[in-house]
């Protein structure tokens, strides 16, 4: 019964780190690159690191490429974003995410979002705001990731456009995103915006087998 019980909480702790259906998306971007995007969501009470793998099936190619995303704090969504360059075909197939974790030690980001009037979505598509360090340390190179949406659907992953050097505590820094252009029409709103403070690491791609 104890090989039974660790099996069941192993699976329900999994469950609780998943890629919502409704927030991953493939498409052709602007310049013709299929680009993948996703959310992330860890509904634990510990931070973890996930390695996610996606794979595309383009004609008779399959590709897969794996990332391992930056750390998410306990029960936060952090967006990811990934391109395929070698995909050229008229319907490519994205299968479902694959993913795997680790668990670790890491305080939560201190930067956070200023939910006011300043953050505003412009007719163009593009979004103006403000992040804060809340913390008592300084943070280098933020980026501040988000969710762009449809009416119902997810559309692009998004980030701020200007590099953030550091940001100091207290300090009150301007950002910008804009969204991918070839769905700028389409966008009804932003969401899961995420501050993080560190970039996304490709470790590495597949195809059909081979590395």
């Amino acid at each position: 019964s104890g090989l039974v019980f660790a099996l069941l909480f192993s699976h329900s702790v999994f469950a609780e780190v998943f890629i919502p259906s409704k927030e991953y998306v493939g498409y052709y971007d602007y310049e013709g690159v299929y680009t993948v995007g996703g959310n992330v969501k860890n509904q634990n009470d510990f931070a973890l690191i996930p390695t996610i793998s996606i794979t595309v099936i383009d004609g008779e190619n399959t590709f897969t490429k794996t990332i391992t995303h930056v750390t998410i704090p306990p029960r936060t969504d952090i967006p990811f974003k990934i391109k395929f360059s070698e995909i050229t075909g008229d319907n490519p197939v994205l299968l479902e995410p694959r993913l795997k974790f680790t668990k670790t030690e890491k305080e939560p980001i201190a930067i956070t979002i200023i939910y006011d009037k300043t953050l505003i979505k412009h007719d163009d598509g593009h979004v103006t705001g403000r992040i804060i360090n809340n913390g008592n340390q300084t943070i280098f190179n933020p980026k501040i990731l988000a969710i762009a949406n449809g009416h119902e659907k997810m559309l692009d992953v998004v980030h701020n456009i200007e590099y953030i050097d550091k940001i100091d505590p207290g300090e009150i820094i301007e950002f910008s995103m804009y969204p991918d252009p070839s769905i700028t029409d389409d966008i009804f709103y932003y969401s899961c915006f995420a501050p993080v403070d560190s970039t996304v690491i490709p470790i590495s791609t597949k195809k059909n087998g081979g590395d």
